[in-house]
């Protein structure tokens, strides 16, 4: 790209063919049509961003290769670049021997995910229901399929599972997550939790969910009220916190 400028503002050597080899990670598999970024490339020292028809005509023009495409989503007013996608293990029900490796944007949606899914196994997505699999469990059934994979959280090398119901369109499989331990998701106005079914068994052992920038604040609150020695500065500086540190006592043990 600099090369580019350069000759088309000062003239010179013409550039050579498009070599983006060197940010790509090293693969042992020969067979796969994966593009996988090399883990800390960075804009405007490693590689510069164009849009569809920019890359086009500079293939057209110069040549080489090859081609890495990601998907650009709004943040907070900017446009931003899912670099690396999530990872995630995919089952089925009809064969959970079978488990397909798929990177997907964060930003797809559970439709998107689940429609391709379908696709490739060739299985109706109307009989089918896609679950967080997480650790081998139903951890949470992605029922709202609008959402996307970052919004409901789902993490790198993740186990996902795709239900396929019976032939009388009934699914075996209850609605609810994996009791003893199993969670499910919560959503309000974009903010996402988790809850237990369990109780904590010592208190401090859940914590309270990050509302944007709180994790300092929420670490100090949990601390706050489980220890059970303080000193008589501490006790007077949270003094005036006693009705926010008993609400989030209640909460933590409950």
């Amino acid at each position: 790209w600099r090369q580019w400028k350069q000759y088309t503002t000062r003239g010179g050597q013409r550039p050579g063919p498009i070599d983006n080899s060197s940010l790509l990670q090293d693969s042992l598999d020969d067979t796969s049509d994966t593009v996988t970024l090399r883990r800390g490339v960075m804009e405007r020292t490693d590689y510069y961003t164009l849009g569809p028809e920019a890359w086009d005509q500079m293939a057209k023009w110069y040549g080489g290769g090859p081609v890495i495409k990601r998907q650009a989503f709004a943040n907070r007013g900017q446009a931003s670049i899912d670099l690396y996608g999530i990872n995630m293990k995919v089952k089925r029900t009809g064969d959970s021997n079978i488990v397909l490796e798929v990177n997907s944007a964060k930003w797809a949606t559970i439709e998107e995910l689940k429609s391709a899914l379908c696709w490739h196994f060739k299985i109706d997505p109307d009989h089918t229901r896609f679950w967080d699999y997480y650790s081998g469990r139903r951890y949470a059934l992605l029922d709202i399929e609008t959402k996307t994979l970052q919004q409901v959280n789902v993490t790198e090398n993740q186990e996902m599972m795709l239900e396929e119901a019976r032939d009388d369109g009934k699914f075996d499989w209850p609605d609810t997550p994996d009791q003893g331990g199993g969670s499910s998701y919560v959503a309000d106005s974009g903010v996402n939790m988790v809850t237990s079914s369990q109780t904590p068994a010592a208190p401090g052992l859940v914590g309270l969910a990050n509302l944007g920038n709180t994790c300092f604040m929420n670490s100090i609150l949990q601390v706050s009220t489980t220890q059970q020695t303080r000193s008589n500065t501490a006790r007077r500086r949270l003094s005036h916190l006693k009705p926010l540190c008993y609400l989030v006592r209640r909460t933590l043990r409950h």
